[in-house]
């Protein structure tokens, strides 16, 4: 599912969603309460509280799906916020959104530092509801230039462990290949010459095979098991 030629999101299948909790965090409180009314209008997502980052530690009890980290004043103090966010609620996933408008080298930091989804003010609140319900599904929201330099990054350096691609079969690695260059299930379909049922059957057993949950893992998994594969 793509949002636009920009913004990825890395299932490439339907799911069903269920009920998000989700916690705003930020300065403007303001701006956090008319945010939370807007997405409690929506039957399957629950804002569970407001907080300023200042005051995490009171919402300790509350266990988000989703924490929507709003970026403030503070420029300064926005990393350590942020991780310390993240240090209070390690179970949760992260979106950030930025008030900024220079947000290319903040996103690519924000990514690298464990956020699910990244957005920025001129995205619209749909595209806000989407990414919440993409990232709460286990997807990355971000752009398609931050995931590329993330995978990249992460290539160089090695991270990923050897694994063995004898279990994927031919077809199965040109799926794989083809969803690490960015392709969406209708052009893989188009590419290979079978239909997109097959290419989301084939993406479903090859995230089973390669025990990952969504597209970015499988890219990286792929950066480095099929450089040298046939």
């Amino acid at each position: 599912m793509i949002e636009d030629e920009s913004r990825i999101s890395s299932l490439g299948y339907p799911l069903e969603y269920h009920h998000i909790n989700v916690l705003i965090v930020g300065e403007n409180q303001i701006f956090l309460e008319l945010l939370g009314q807007y997405l409690s209008s929506f039957k399957e997502i629950s804002t569970t509280g407001r907080s300023h980052p200042s005051e995490i530690k009171q919402n300790l009890l509350i266990k988000p799906d989703i924490v929507l980290f709003v970026e403030g004043c503070n420029f300064q103090g926005i990393k350590r916020e942020f991780l310390n966010v993240k240090k209070s609620f390690p179970d949760s996933k992260i979106i950030f959104l930025s008030t900024r408008g220079d947000i290319e080298e903040m996103e690519l930091t924000i990514i690298k530092k464990g956020a699910r989804g990244f957005l920025c003010t001129k995205d619209s609140l749909k595209t806000l509801v989407k990414a919440i319900k993409s990232c709460y599904v286990g997807e990355i929201w971000a752009s398609r230039k931050s995931t590329t330099k993330v995978i990249d990054d992460l290539k160089n350096k090695k991270m990923i462990k050897e694994e063995k691609v004898e279990g994927l079969t031919r077809q199965e690695k040109r799926v794989l290949i083809l969803l690490t260059s960015g392709f969406k299930n209708a052009e893989i379909a188009e590419k290979l010459f079978i239909s997109e049922k097959t290419v989301k059957t084939h993406i479903n057993r090859i995230f089973k095979k390669i025990k990952v949950s969504n597209r970015l893992q499988a890219a990286l998994w792929a950066s480095k098991n099929l450089v040298n594969s046939n």
